[in-house]
């Protein structure tokens, strides 16, 4: 895992996740959201589509919140 941050804020989200992609090194790569929590058999429950499916290329899922409200 590796932190990445930019100079600028340019195209907000989109811009991080381009960004990050430049810079990443493997085969696979997931995206959460900082306030998303992944089941533990997230990767179990979505790796075997990549290697069934060969033109398989992106993958969206359901997601879990945490948000633990204001203090």
């Amino acid at each position: 895992m590796h932190y990445i941050a930019r100079a600028t804020h340019e195209h907000a989200k989109a811009g991080n996740i381009n960004n990050a992609l430049k810079h990443a090194k493997g085969e696979f790569v997931a995206i959460f959201d900082c306030d998303h929590v992944p089941t533990r058999s997230f990767l179990q429950m979505t790796m075997g589509w990549f290697l069934k499916e060969k033109q398989l290329a992106m993958m969206q899922t359901p997601r879990i919140i945490s948000s633990p409200g204001p203090v």
